[in-house]
């Protein structure tokens, strides 16, 4: 949802309490885009850590070449200390650890979006009911 990160985060805020403890949440940031909304990242991003979120960043150089060695060999993501500056995948977990450990995707389904093609959206964690 490019651009749409404030408004996603914000409408998950009042029930990131009520996530499992071992739901973990990707967000996808480009600093430039929250800029033009006159906003930070950090600002966006804020609730997370409040409701005990780390945030990890995964290795990824947006070249669709290096997508399919990156898939046979997943590296995990590392503990993101500072400010985020440039566009970057983020991991937010309560992990609290130097890097992620490795685990497989728990779930994977295909959504279909209105007026749109199919999506495919990979959880780590699901909400508890």
């Amino acid at each position: 949802m490019e651009g749409g990160e404030a408004a996603a985060v914000r409408g998950l805020a009042p029930v990131l309490g009520r996530l499992r403890h071992d739901a973990e949440l990707v967000i996808e940031v480009a600093p430039r885009l929250p800029a033009k909304q006159g906003q930070a990242v950090d600002d966006v991003l804020g609730p997370l850590p409040e409701h005990g979120f780390h945030v990890y960043r995964p290795p990824n150089d947006y070249a669709a070449a290096s997508y399919p060695a990156a898939l046979r060999r997943p590296v995990p993501p590392v503990r993101c200390h500072g400010p985020v500056t440039e566009m970057s995948d983020l991991v937010f977990s309560r992990t609290d650890a130097a890097t992620l450990p490795p685990r497989p995707w728990t779930k994977a389904r295909t959504l279909q979006a209105p007026r749109a093609g199919s999506v495919t959206a990979l959880a780590r964690g699901v909400a508890s009911r």
